[in-house]
């Protein structure tokens, strides 16, 4: 098994079936030595000549496009698809990455790209492309489109499985419905989140007749923009893992989702949690090179500011981190309401108290927290070692 800058040093899938895997995200590193061999090339284009040689209305789209700025470049600042996309290629190293932007640099998704890009992956297949899959490891909340459903069904028709991560509000969805997850439609793969041990994690969505399986998605060590790589956790790591093992299988959609949740490893963690009790059998964690870090590497400063029912901010730091993103999770009664980037470090701001580096400034509701007396509790997260630092914890009541 080849391996590129220490990435992935663990025993890969042999990929059997090498198909197309759309990932509607922030974009892709289309230069990261892990990923560069895996991209989807539009063969219908010529490169560069600013002439849309294929005439479907996207000119020079020749590994995707991006739908935030409306033109070809995909490249990924925020870092979430590059992620997700290392993740892919882990399990089926054979795979074609297409990417499909619809979240900006900053990490805000537009709902109207997102529609833009269901399209253009819908128009690519109907014209023969080989996408067999999607990965949407995003959410639309509570409100479940139907313009977004319709599309969905449209992809079953012309053989596309859906894989959606189930969301991280630790939450019931056959109760507390969480789109496009709560779609419920015959080519949709919904995928809870386990941790190393395979226990249900517990800032994981799931439901019995919600979501139908669960793969690893804590503590993921993935490729990032820039060349680098770096750890996440959460449903959107888990969805992937889906994501990839599908794009190995062959067959009709009800072929291939049957195969996919025919092999899986039932747990008592899971079960009455995923329809099929069980996580996925080649779920996996590539981790970083063993090194001798230096004494500081894990020093994490920082303090939250304004904790209320309506909204949390403050600012984190990281001695390792610098440029790189820090994770925030926001937790209330030992629950993962949040998770948000904090701001990219600056050296030309303070680390003081709204202003400094990697800032944060996150919006709650009081849906998230319980009638009466609240706990609730911030974090700062080293994206690359995992370790985890209390930036500051409050009681918060919620009279109504």
């Amino acid at each position: 098994m080849k391996k590129k800058n220490g990435f992935l040093n663990v025993e890969r899938l042999e990929s059997r079936h090498v198909l197309s895997v759309a990932i509607l995200d922030s974009g892709i590193d289309i230069n990261h030595p892990d990923l560069i061999d895996n991209l989807w090339v539009n063969s219908r284009e010529i490169k560069n000549n600013n002439i849309d040689d294929d005439n479907n209305g996207y000119i020079d789209d020749i590994h995707g496009w991006n739908f935030i700025s409306n033109n070809n470049n995909v490249m990924d600042v925020y870092g979430h698809g590059t992620h997700i996309a290392g993740i892919v290629q882990g399990i089926n190293p054979g795979v074609r990455i297409v990417a499909v932007k619809m979240i900006s640099d900053g990490g805000a998704g537009s709902t109207s790209a997102m529609l833009r890009g269901l399209d253009y992956i819908i128009q690519l297949r109907n014209r023969g492309e080989d996408i067999d899959t999607i990965n949407c490891s995003w959410s639309l909340g509570s409100y479940g489109s139907s313009v977004v459903r319709d599309k969905f069904v449209t992809m079953n028709d012309i053989g596309i499985v859906i894989v959606c991560a189930a969301g991280n509000n630790g939450a019931d969805l056959d109760i507390n419905p969480n789109y496009p997850a709560s779609f419920k439609l015959d080519n949709m793969i919904n995928v809870a989140s386990v941790t190393p041990e395979y226990i249900l994690a517990g800032s994981s969505n799931y439901g019995i007749n919600t979501v139908q399986i669960a793969a690893r998605g804590t503590l993921i060590y993935s490729t990032w923009p820039g060349g680098r790589y770096a750890t996440l956790s959460g449903t959107s790591m888990a969805a992937p893992m889906v994501a990839g093992k599908i794009s190995t299988l062959s067959g009709s959609v009800v072929e291939r989702k049957f195969a996919l949740l025919s092999e899986v490893i039932r747990t008592e963690s899971l079960t009455n949690k995923v329809s099929t009790g069980g996580y996925l059998k080649e779920s996996w964690s590539a981790t970083p090179p063993v090194v001798n870090p230096p004494v500081t590497q894990e020093v994490i400063s920082g303090r939250a500011g304004i904790m209320n029912i309506n909204r949390v901010y403050g600012w984190a730091y990281s001695s390792t981190l610098m440029n790189k993103p820090m994770l925030i999770r926001v937790v209330v009664n030992n629950r993962v309401v949040a998770l948000r980037w904090a701001n990219v470090y600056r050296q030309d701001l303070v680390a003081s108290l709204g202003s400094g580096n990697h800032g944060f400034d996150i919006r709650l509701n009081r849906y998230m927290f319980q009638r009466g007396w609240n706990i609730m509790r911030v974090y700062a997260i080293n994206t690359e070692t995992g370790s985890m630092k209390l930036l500051g914890s409050s009681s918060i009541r919620r009279w109504v």
